[in-house]
């Protein structure tokens, strides 16, 4: 027998879990990965708390999947938009299609509070009847999390299941750079190489009549290992972009140097588009670079509007170079640096 049991999302009802709190102190947390799944700070911490909350009741510790989370992250994305609380109407299937089609129980909790308060949120779900027994459901096995900052507000959804197959892969959906993880870069370094096998501060996105293969990696197999995705031209409106997400605060900062490649059925030069930006704050086109099969380097030089708490570095690939390029392209970037 399968069980949904979520919250119902009626105006009716939403004033009850609508629960913006006050930050009583800046909570310590930090990006960081749990049960393979890279988690920011905030969701960290809230899964931090859930599992010592269920080990408290002598229940077994939620384990954080990969799809569940894209899942819970997306949704996030979308309340913050909308800056008003409801639930996932595909919930179900959008569990399903991220490796949980064997379930027989779901369960979803959504909130916002203080993006500087993780436990703040803990709490009112915890002294909210329906959130508490989602949190302390002994037939949850997995639990996908998303927190996504908008301005001091954090929105976050949480999807419990009772099933999951890892042949779902690496999460496609990074997590939301927050100000709680927010790193000063007070020297040039280099801020992502790939010499690993993932990195997942990086994914792609399609907008309009282009679209994206998920981000794949060459690590770690040589000293100069990248991140790839294919964007396909479909109309003559749209475009791709190769992201990554991270917490930077880049006051200290004055450049950044990136290292790309395209490999493209025209090998013509291709336009790569370079862009930094805040989660529903300040967005700065960095400029630029003009982009072979052969990896060349560009600095741009930040300026000011660029120097501050930034978390999204856009390569973005526009429908016409696409066309120029032959139709197609993969958009490879080796590495990033920052200069102070």
């Amino acid at each position: 027998m399968r069980t949904l049991r979520r919250l119902v999302a009626t105006s009716a009802v939403l004033t009850s879990f609508l629960v913006p709190l006050a930050a009583s102190g800046t909570a310590e947390a930090a990006a960081t990965t749990v049960n393979a799944v890279r988690l920011n700070g905030y969701e960290a911490a809230l899964i931090g708390d859930i599992n010592r909350t269920r080990g408290s009741h002598g229940l077994r510790a939620l384990v954080v999947v990969a799809g569940a989370t894209d899942v819970a992250r997306r949704w996030s994305w979308h309340l913050a938009g909308a800056q008003a609380l409801s639930h996932n109407p595909s919930l179900v299937s959008n569990l399903e299609s991220a490796g949980s089609s064997a379930w027989t129980m779901i369960s979803e909790n959504v909130g916002t509070a203080s993006a500087s308060n993780p436990g703040a949120l803990f709490t009112a779900y915890m002294n909210s009847a329906p959130h508490r027994a989602n949190i302390l459901d002994p037939g949850a096995r997995y639990v996908g999390v998303g927190v996504v900052q908008r301005g001091t507000a954090a929105w976050n959804t949480l999807d419990f299941t009772n099933a999951y197959s890892s042949t779902y892969g690496l999460t496609r959906v990074p997590a939301d750079g927050m100000t709680l993880d927010s790193v000063a870069v007070t020297t040039t370094r280099q801020v992502a190489g790939f010499e690993s096998r993932y990195d997942e501060r990086a994914g792609a996105n399609a907008v309009g009549g282009v679209s994206a293969s998920l981000v794949r990696f060459t690590g770690p197999t040589t000293s100069d290992d990248r991140a790839y995705a294919t964007f396909v031209r479909h109309s003559s409106t749209g475009h791709g972009d190769l992201i990554l997400r991270d917490a930077w605060s880049l006051s200290s900062a004055r450049s950044v140097t990136v290292r790309a490649a395209i490999s493209d059925p025209a090998k013509r030069s291709v336009s790569v588009q370079v862009i930094l930006g805040h989660s529903y704050g300040s967005t700065v086109s960095l400029g630029t670079m003009s982009v072979r099969g052969v990896a060349t380097s560009a600095t741009f030089t930040l300026p000011l509007a660029a120097r501050a708490f930034m978390d999204t570095l856009t390569f973005r690939v526009q429908s016409g170079a696409l066309g120029t390029a032959g139709g197609s392209a993969v958009l490879s970037v080796y590495n990033v640096t920052v200069g102070a």
